[in-house]
């Protein structure tokens, strides 16, 4: 299948707008690529990464923490019985998503 991919992704075309950027960067060579530090050194570009950051925080806390966590400590603290994995856990978790994802946007 990645072969395939590689070999559809050869007849792809770079739109305009990619063309346009790069030709702006080549001209003004002040733009610094690939500098990671550069996060850090302006005000607003460093909140607009907090921000995106902190967009990720309640998915991490559910699937991270909560969801993993059921084998080891919630299972036994509420009395389940029977074998609990967290992988099982966590792909029941994310196909109640993508099912009620589905659902909600068809019923809306």
């Amino acid at each position: 299948m990645g072969l395939i991919l590689l070999v559809m992704r050869i007849g792809v075309h770079e739109s305009k707008m990619y063309h346009a950027a790069k030709e702006a960067d080549s001209n003004n060579n002040s733009i610094q690529r690939g500098n990671f530090f550069a996060l850090f050194t302006d005000r607003t570009r460093f909140i607009k990464y907090v921000r995106c950051t902190f967009i990720g925080l309640p998915t991490w806390f559910m699937i991270g923490i909560l969801i993993q966590r059921t084998a080891s400590h919630f299972g036994p603290a509420l009395n389940i019985q029977g074998p609990l994995v967290s992988s099982k856990a966590v792909a029941l978790s994310y196909a109640g998503a993508s099912i009620g994802d589905l659902l909600s946007g068809l019923l809306s």
